[in-house]
């Protein structure tokens, strides 16, 4: 899929969790063309990236995701809380805190903790 098939804000969260997606930033120089698309993705939380990634994976490519942040990860988003005593900040999350899987080896799998694990290993590589 080419980078311009699609954009969105700055990748934060999720950067390395989409391989098969990509984005571009929109910049505050936007250029004010505007494009016929088939289908238009309504934010880039867990569920739009997987819509985005469905779409792609049945060699649909002629989506936009359509973001009001500038970043990708919905509730997926973290932030600094004060300071420690050396002075680094204490991390909280604004949203979901963690993935886990079902513990069932060979069952069922979070839907999102599969994304992600195959994700990390395409990274990791």
């Amino acid at each position: 899929m080419a980078p311009n098939n699609f954009k969105i804000g700055v990748v934060a969260v999720l950067a390395g969790c989409i391989p098969s997606v990509t984005a571009a930033p929109v910049g505050s120089n936007n250029d004010q063309t505007c494009r016929k698309t088939s289908v238009a993705i309504l934010g880039a939380g867990m569920a739009g990236i997987t819509a985005a990634q469905a779409l792609h994976n049945a060699s649909v490519s002629d989506f936009v995701i359509i973001e009001y942040n500038d970043r990708i990860g919905g509730r997926a988003w973290h932030g600094d809380f004060g300071k420690k005593s050396d002075g680094s900040p204490y991390v909280i999350e604004y949203g979901c805190n963690w993935i886990q899987g079902l513990g069932n080896p060979g069952g069922p799998e979070n839907p999102v903790y599969t994304l992600v694990s195959d994700a990390i290993k395409l990274v990791l590589k």
